[in-house]
């Protein structure tokens, strides 16, 4: 019994090492460009909020500008992404560009476009504001981290990082 428990670990942690280094390769050949900023808004205006998303992969770049050019016939346009307390040193601070307000949150990780996600990671800005460490529990299990994909929104338009200082 101990032999098969021992092959199983070994093949799991083989399996480990393969799958990261696969995701490293795959990473490695994705071109990165300059970052890009976009306004993330509501596809209605039940909240009247926003937030920031920048981008560096060309590939991601792209799928945002075909969103803004055609949000009607995009499928896949719910951000899906990590969120972390905002520090204040950043260079640039997430807002919602509708009324300048400074959310204390900010993206770390943007994950992908999404048809849809759990509905654990719907909300809006400011309901993350009302109670950020709530939200982090919620839907990562501490408090360093939460994600989001809110289904009401996607992205609305790029923006001109002189805007954001």
């Amino acid at each position: 019994m101990n032999n098969i428990k021992s092959i199983v670990l070994i093949l799991t942690t083989l399996c480990l090492i393969a799958l990261i280094a696969c995701k490293d390769n795959s990473t490695n050949q994705e071109l990165v460009t300059e970052v890009t900023f976009f306004k993330v808004g509501e596809t209605d205006s039940t909240h009247g909020e926003s937030f920031i998303l920048a981008l560096e992969k060309t590939e991601d770049i792209e799928k945002a500008r075909s969103i803004i050019n055609d949000p009607k016939n995009a499928a896949e346009k719910i951000i899906s992404a990590k969120i972390v307390p905002q520090k204040g040193d950043e260079e640039y601070k997430n807002q919602d560009l509708n009324d300048g307000t400074i959310w204390s949150w900010r993206i770390e990780e943007f994950q992908e476009f999404s048809f849809n996600t759990i509905e654990i990671l719907d909300g809006w800005p400011g309901y993350i504001e009302e109670d950020l460490n709530r939200w982090f529990l919620n839907t990562s299990g501490d408090t360093t981290h939460g994600f989001i994909g809110f289904w009401g929104y996607t992205i609305i338009e790029e923006i001109n990082p002189e805007e954001l200082k």
